[in-house]
């Protein structure tokens, strides 16, 4: 194929002059994430933005996801509810 200029993965162009067919492009920071976008696209960026960034994911438990559906998930349940436990039981206690 033809030699292109492709900019890197996740990084856009820079903004040009002509492209809107006017000055300069203004953009605007997402106070959220800090990402910067035009007028028009961070009126809808916003609203996703502060959607994503409101709620709390719990963590991913990996192995409790391989063993779902095993005959192993009786156990790997059972060892996350006692290390649960332990590590509940230790905050108090210094270790020696």
């Amino acid at each position: 194929g033809a030699a292109r200029d492709e900019q890197p993965l996740g990084r856009a162009p820079p903004p040009q002059d002509d492209m809107m067919g006017g000055g300069p492009v203004q953009l605007q920071e997402c106070p959220t994430c800090g990402r910067k976008f035009n007028a028009q696209s961070m009126a809808k960026h916003a609203k996703v933005c502060e959607k994503v960034f409101a709620t709390k994911r719990k963590p991913m438990d990996m192995s409790k996801m391989r063993a779902e559906g095993t005959d192993n998930a009786q156990f790997v349940q059972s060892n996350a509810k006692q290390a649960s436990r332990e590590a509940k039981m230790g905050k108090g206690k210094a270790g020696g």
